[in-house]
């Protein structure tokens, strides 16, 4: 390869990876728009089930929590306490556990915070670790 072929390849890369980390901030839900998705499906009753709100609400948690497994797995792997400590016994928390911890987050900061975020401090509340 050489050396034009090199850089093009690396402006490629970093373009790609740019693109990557947008799409990513992007994609995250604030928990005020969260919040009022869940809002608005439960008013709507049984039919909210097939809404696109709630495809979208059950695929923020579920990437969500994956990302933040994810950050777990590897702050143990790495020797770091984690942000929180799940154990076995006392299984996933609900959906209305989840909703009640989102709503923990004060008006003023929900528009600002990724649900990301606070369901990681959800988490490090009902899950904490002893270490």
């Amino acid at each position: 390869m050489t050396a034009s072929e090199r850089a093009a390849f690396v402006r490629v890369a970093i373009l790609g990876l740019g693109a990557l980390a947008f799409a990513a901030s992007a994609s995250a839900m604030p928990v005020s728009a969260f919040l009022s998705k869940v809002d608005k499906l439960a008013k709507a009753g049984a039919v909210a089930t097939m809404s696109s709100d709630a495809s979208l609400i059950k695929k923020e948690l579920e990437d969500d929590a994956a990302t933040l497994r994810a950050e777990r797995l590897a702050a143990t792997q790495s020797g770091k306490t984690p942000a929180y400590c799940p154990d076995a016994e006392s299984g996933p928390p609900s959906l209305e556990e989840i909703v009640a911890g989102l709503k923990a987050v004060p008006e003023a900061q929900r528009s600002g915070t990724e649900v990301k975020d606070a369901l990681r401090a959800f988490m490090a509340k009902r899950f904490p670790c002893s270490r």
